[in-house]
């Protein structure tokens, strides 16, 4: 390990940490999965060792641009659903209304307090009263 003491195989903190270790850690299945990590890891190992520059950028790339899909995508989304929730408040007679009065303006700019009631009645046709 670059950094560490150099330390003596033969001196006596050379082989410590093997009575610290735990005995369930000597298993056969635990060797093999060990075995089997490090065969992999040489393999990914020698592939990068084996990749020139061009490539390793190409596969950033390729990386980069699925993570950009996937972030417009959930924004597409999310703006659409927000598109979908402005058009059904928009579609909605009362999306300004407070629920108990309305305040009309008439042609001359006066400005009449109707209960909610009073002015659906007089949208459908009804009339307002003055």
């Amino acid at each position: 390990i670059k950094g560490a003491p150099a330390v003596k195989e033969n001196s006596p903190d050379g082989y410590k940490y093997l009575l610290s270790m735990k005995m369930w850690s000597l298993t056969d299945d635990k060797v093999k999965a060990l075995e089997q990590q490090h065969a992999e890891k040489t393999k990914a190992l020698e592939e990068l060792r084996s990749a020139t520059l061009e490539m390793l950028w190409e596969r950033d790339l390729v990386k980069l641009e699925a993570a950009l899909d996937a972030c417009d995508a959930e924004d597409a989304k999310e703006a659409e659903a927000a598109n979908k929730l402005a058009k059904a408040a928009m579609g909605n007679d009362d999306f300004l209304v407070n629920r108990q009065c309305v305040l009309v303006v008439n042609n001359t700019g006066g400005v009449k307090r109707l209960r909610t009631s009073e002015w659906k009645v007089s949208r459908r046709g009804g009339g307002l009263k003055t």
